[in-house]
């Protein structure tokens, strides 16, 4: 991320902290990145049509036409925590809090969780917010790195050695975003019994969750340990970002009741229309997920033949689970002079590594998406005229 993460300003002889500009959405919106035809680092699978989504159930268009827009449910309606509830074995209804999408979800527990003075560990490279909102708070954000001569994962003996000095909080996000690093049973186990051992409260966006080329999917972490609180979506596995449904699950009562308490004075309510299909979607998951795995499949398959043409400006390690991938550039200059010039003379957006804090190295792939052969066409086009 360039720059420092805040930024102080004096007005009135106040001083205020501003969160630093988000690199990665202001890199996706600037006029360079309007201009551009493709986007080959889109961070979710396939997504539908509301015409798609109502066809798996006939009857779906004549409720959703008749439906009232009232208010919904404090929290979800009932019956959308109850569908959610059934991905967290032992978990009920009332441990489910869904949101409007996760950037919601993540400002609620920093705001009512996390104060002036705490400690955050968060797995790093990441998604940004993960990092300026606890900075924002006050806290003091310590990076725990993954390693790229690894498939970046993070080591647990490190992060002990960070827990020697007490944090509130551990922010992990597996699979992860940008990387694709995807933890094993084993792993995870680990990190559960290292974060019980110092009763360390941990976050994990388990958002990519669900969609895996060769990894299984694991059991939540709010399921398997009593201190977490699990994020996930309708977002990236099953195509459906513009619905802007999210959830939190956590076994933390005490957590839970601290979100609801702050929530009452913000948004406490998701559309009711979103809710619906939102329903739709998870009683029909394994069908949506199996035509996004299928997807990705022709499209790690197209990209690992790209890459060993060009073994010699690049290399990659296919993600086991999610939708994105992180190859390494071999090039003489960095991946964000590479994607600024990719965007400009062939019309095509990819996300350089410095929008993750992960050097200028690498650069985000997204594999969700039906066009992303004839994008990579148009970048095999690119990198073959490079001098």
């Amino acid at each position: 991320m360039r720059g420092h993460i805040l930024r102080t300003q004096t007005l009135g002889g106040t001083q205020l902290q501003n969160i630093e500009p988000f690199a990665l959405k202001e890199y996706f919106y600037t006029p360079r990145a309007a201009q551009t035809e493709f986007n080959l680092s889109r961070s979710f699978a396939e997504p539908l049509s509301v015409g798609e989504l109502l066809s798996l159930e006939p009857e779906a268009t004549e409720q959703l036409s008749e439906m009232k827009l009232g208010y919904t449910g404090l929290d979800g309606t009932a019956s959308l925590r109850q569908a959610i509830s059934a991905q967290y074995a032992g978990l009920s209804a009332d441990q489910i809090i869904v949101t409007s999408g996760l950037d919601d979800a993540l400002t609620l527990l920093s705001l009512s969780l996390i104060e002036k003075g705490d400690r955050v560990i968060v797995y790093t490279p990441c998604y940004q917010t993960y990092m300026t909102v606890p900075a924002w708070r006050g806290a003091e954000v310590v990076e725990w790195r993954g390693d790229p001569n690894n498939n970046w994962q993070p080591d647990l003996g490190q992060l002990a050695d960070l827990l020697q000095t007490p944090a509130k909080w551990v922010i992990v996000n597996f699979p992860n975003n940008p990387t694709a690093f995807t933890p094993d049973e084993t792993y995870l186990n680990e990190l559960a019994a290292l974060l019980a051992a110092s009763e360390t409260t941990l976050l994990c966006d388990e958002i990519y969750s669900g969609l895996g080329l060769s990894a299984e999917t694991p059991k939540p972490m709010a399921v398997r340990y009593g201190k977490a609180v699990s994020m996930h979506s309708v977002s990236k596995t099953l195509g459906l970002p513009g619905l802007r449904i999210g959830w939190l699950a956590s076994q933390d009562q005490g957590v839970l009741d601290q979100i609801r308490t702050l929530r009452f004075h913000f948004n406490s309510f998701i559309g009711a229309p979103s809710e619906f299909l939102a329903q739709v979607a998870l009683r029909n998951a394994d069908k949506i997920l199996n035509q996004n795995l299928q997807i990705l499949t022709e499209n790690a398959e197209i990209a690992g033949e790209f890459f060993h043409r060009h073994q010699n400006r690049m290399s990659w390690t296919t993600p086991q689970a999610g939708v994105n991938a992180f190859p390494e550039w071999h090039g003489e200059a960095g991946t964000l002079k590479l994607c600024d010039r990719l965007a400009d003379e062939a019309k095509v957006l990819l996300a350089p590594s410095q929008m993750f804090g992960a050097g200028d190295r690498h650069f985000r792939l997204g594999l969700g998406c039906r066009d992303f052969a004839a994008a990579l066409e148009r970048f095999d086009g690119f990198i073959s005229k490079l001098q």
